[in-house]
């Protein structure tokens, strides 16, 4: 964990999705990581907006804390003919 960052994880229908909250600094801000990174590749922004934001980072689907969705295509695999 990266203080003053809090993770936890929200229970969805299908798996959970982990999520990093900072202190209620001010407005509400989403902020999504691409590619095969998690929240914590933004640390060092993150850093820094959690002065003047009240920043919410999650891992999408499938990357770092969060659950892969049920049923999905691995992409590392050959589909069945």
């Amino acid at each position: 964990m990266y203080p003053p960052f809090n993770e936890r994880r929200i229970k969805l229908a299908q798996g959970t999705i982990n999520v990093a909250e900072g202190p209620r600094a001010g407005p509400p801000l989403l902020v999504l990581h691409g590619g095969s990174q998690r929240w914590g590749s933004y640390r060092t922004l993150l850093e820094s907006l959690r002065e003047r934001w009240h920043v919410y980072a999650p891992d999408l689907r499938g990357h770092g804390a969060s659950a892969w969705t049920p049923g999905a295509i691995d992409c590392g695999t050959t589909p069945p003919t």
